[in-house]
């Protein structure tokens, strides 16, 4: 568990054993909205990105990398990002989606990052963040997520998948959702939680 709502951010992570949560060591930079921009093991994990108050800093460039007891700095993010998703390992990772700097702005970059810096990839189809990623960097998924535009408020179905160069279209979830936590395999994925228009608000659906 990374970050806090308005008005304090946090630094704090956690770990977990399978039983209970333990305090693991504190990040330099305080985080919230992060959602999905981690990614990686309990002992080789990144985080990028997020916000952080007071205005006008809505998006963080900011990487951090954990060793299993502390963080340390890793290669800035080509731009400022928050609400955005991670997928893979910590020294082949994506990152995909995303608010820009500009709250209202979802945009549609892919970045790798190769355990010190980040480099530009092939975008994804459809601007959207919030999004559910899971996978590897060359064997991973994009799922649902949601787009705020003037006078509306759109929640996305779509599944992408990527091959480490390139998106393509997958199968629509059962339902529009945003914000929702996932994990496994291209092949062998679970996507749990988040937010529907038509329940309407946070559910508890697994799918």
């Amino acid at each position: 568990a990374l970050g806090a709502g308005p008005p304090s951010y946090s630094t704090s992570s956690f770990e977990y054993d399978g039983t209970s949560w333990s305090s693991g060591g504190s990040m330099s930079q305080q985080r919230g909205q992060v959602q999905s921009n981690m990614t990686g093991t309990q002992t080789a994990a990144l985080i990028v990105g997020g916000r952080y108050n007071p205005a006008p800093t809505f998006g963080l460039t900011a990487t951090e990398e954990y060793g299993g007891t502390s963080w340390s700095t890793g290669g800035p993010a080509p731009k400022q990002l928050r609400n955005a998703n991670n997928m893979g390992t910590q020294t082949a990772a994506v990152n995909a989606g995303g608010n820009s700097a500009n709250p209202s702005v979802a945009t549609n970059n892919t970045n790798h990052y190769d355990g010190s810096s980040w480099t530009s990839a092939t975008n994804n189809s459809t601007a959207r963040f919030d999004t559910a990623l899971f996978g590897l960097q060359t064997a991973g998924v994009m799922a649902g997520g949601f787009d705020k535009n003037p006078g509306s408020n759109v929640f996305h179905d779509a599944t992408e998948e990527y091959n480490g160069s390139s998106w393509t279209s997958g199968g629509n979830l059962p339902a529009a959702t945003n914000a929702a936590a996932a994990s496994g395999t291209l092949t062998a994925g679970i996507m749990f939680g988040g937010s529907q228009p038509s329940a309407p608000g946070v559910v508890g659906t697994t799918i």
